[in-house]
């Protein structure tokens, strides 16, 4: 099996355990508005970057669901050692995926361009 291949499979196991994982065993306040979108290892695959997209009504309350995660960093990769069969533990890096916000606010200024341009023909 080649490497590529490994850090892959590796990639969504961690993926999988941690997006379950998360909201059954660990106690942050609204885990449930956490969902993993993303994981890429390193090539050593001892660490993680983790991306996850937050559910929430403002930026703040994003930032205090994102720093529960962080505080919990340490207790997530004992679940993922329990969790899977790897001689090293990934070490996780936790990132917030912001790409359904950006994706919404593109659709929004297209939305917006295509009306102004009706506007301006009538």
């Amino acid at each position: 099996m080649s490497q590529g291949n490994r850090v892959r499979r590796v990639e969504e196991m961690v993926k999988r355990v941690i997006g379950e994982k998360l909201i059954s065993e660990v106690d942050i306040p609204h885990v449930e508005r956490v969902t993993v979108t993303k994981v890429d290892m390193s090539p050593d695959l001892r660490n993680a970057k983790v991306f996850f997209s937050i559910l929430a009504e403002t930026e703040d309350e994003k930032q205090t669901i994102f720093l529960g995660v962080q505080k919990r960093r340490k207790e997530i990769r004992r679940i993922l050692g329990r969790e899977m069969e790897l001689r090293l533990v990934p070490t996780p890096k936790f990132k917030i995926d912001n790409t359904a916000e950006e994706a919404a606010r593109i659709e929004e200024l297209i939305q917006k361009i295509h009306e102004d341009d009706r506007s301006h023909e009538g």
